[in-house]
């Protein structure tokens, strides 16, 4: 299940069409701040992107916040959830 920056949840078919078809295009993702914290066989990722792409035609670029959370299973890392919040510059 990914949450996306403006609410809409998607689930992993969801996001594999959307790619497939040219609904999601991503002309940049410039990752930082990443950080992992391991609990057994579940870790928490979370970091910071700044993105430059379209959703079915919609201008989606700015700094987004990022949060995964991963769960291994038959040894094998698997995405169980994904939260990204777009962060809003301050207004001056």
């Amino acid at each position: 299940m990914n949450v996306t920056g403006n609410g809409q949840v998607l689930t992993r078919a969801d996001i594999i069409d959307m790619r497939k078809t040219g609904q999601v295009k991503y002309s940049s993702l410039d990752p930082s701040e990443q950080k992992v914290r391991l609990y057994g066989d579940t870790a928490v990722f979370s970091g910071v992107v700044n993105m430059q792409g379209t959703m079915k035609g919609r201008d989606i670029s700015g700094k987004y916040r990022i949060s995964q959370t991963w769960v291994k299973q038959g040894g094998n890392w698997k995405l169980a959830s994904m939260q990204s919040t777009k962060i809003q510059e301050p207004q001056k």
